[in-house]
């Protein structure tokens, strides 16, 4: 299922593309979606996300870390929430929710 058209549900349709971090959880789906078999751990997941993001204009370890502690903390969870995608942060996997 694409993350940007996954409703939330009785929320009145509002899409996660709506969502102020739409941007940062496109990349996500994209990382995702360029996975082999659709999943990935979440230290590989957040150096994608950081390559794909980094500009080279703050510290380089600083932005990882920011990363990190965004997909580990707020986009992972709600995407799990919203059933986007399926996350064990116990084991550190994610992968997309269509099962492929």
């Amino acid at each position: 299922m694409a993350i940007g058209t996954q409703s939330q549900g009785g929320d009145q349709g509002v899409s996660i593309a709506a969502d102020r971090d739409s941007v940062r959880r496109q990349r996500i789906e994209a990382v995702l979606s360029d996975a082999r078999h659709g999943h990935v751990s979440f230290d590989t997941l957040v150096n994608r996300v950081y390559e794909r993001e980094y500009t080279g204009e703050t510290d380089p370890v600083s932005h990882r870390r920011r990363v990190a502690n965004a997909l580990y903390y707020v986009h992972l969870p709600r995407l799990s929430e919203l059933d986007a995608i399926d996350y064990d942060p116990i084991e550190g996997h994610v992968s997309d929710s269509s099962g492929r």
